[in-house]
């Protein structure tokens, strides 16, 4: 498998190559998060070697993602089904880092294929990140108005800083694809956001 490994998390391949985590003992499950980091990595791979193998195991890692979303007319969220204990979390829980990810490998998957599906998936999957916390989303405004995604969406606020970075990522590659003034309006937000708060990490 390249650059990975059967046991993060304590997990294994499925059958058709797309990683799953063992976050119980004996029990795997499917992690959006792990899935597009690992799809991440078979894009890379496959942008030099053009190897088949790797097209075919990518494309079971997007119709994975495509089982796996909860998805309505105007959004579009991948759930986490088990009790984060760290953050005191009760399932399902969304997770602002996975919808930020999910975005970017989505894109680079139509960009790969030309279908436009999946560019409507990731434009929903950006909606989703403008429901607030409190209404089960991952969006919050701190008390000096800076815009927050929250990778954990916990009370008291968690503010996870690597997981609102992968958020932005996903944004950037959103405003790449498409050129939405929206999407970067809210970058130059989560830009003023990390200026006024990078001190206190």
């Amino acid at each position: 498998m390249i650059h990975y490994t059967d046991n993060i998390y304590n997990g294994k391949f499925d059958a058709q190559g797309v990683p799953m985590c063992g976050f119980e003992l004996g029990v795997f499950s499917y992690f959006p998060i792990n899935i597009a980091q690992y799809g991440f990595m078979l894009h890379a791979e496959w942008l030099k070697s053009k190897d088949e193998s790797l097209l075919t195991t990518l494309k079971a890692c997007i119709e994975r993602l495509e089982l796996l979303k909860t998805e309505t007319e105007t959004s579009c969220v991948w759930y986490h089904h088990h009790y984060e204990s760290k953050y005191k979390i009760s399932a399902p829980w969304a997770s602002a880092m996975a919808q930020g990810e999910c975005i970017s490998f989505y894109l680079r998957m139509y960009q790969l294929l030309g279908d436009d599906k999946y560019l409507k998936t990731a434009w929903k999957a950006y909606q989703f990140l403008d429901l607030d916390v409190k209404e089960g989303g991952v969006k919050r405004i701190d008390q000096d108005g800076n815009l927050w995604y929250e990778e954990y969406p916990s009370e008291p606020p968690s503010y996870v800083l690597n997981g609102f970075i992968y958020t932005m990522f996903g944004l950037y590659d959103l405003f790449r694809v498409t050129g939405s003034q929206e999407v970067q309006t809210n970058i130059d937000k989560c830009i003023k956001t990390l200026k006024d708060n990078l001190h206190k990490f």
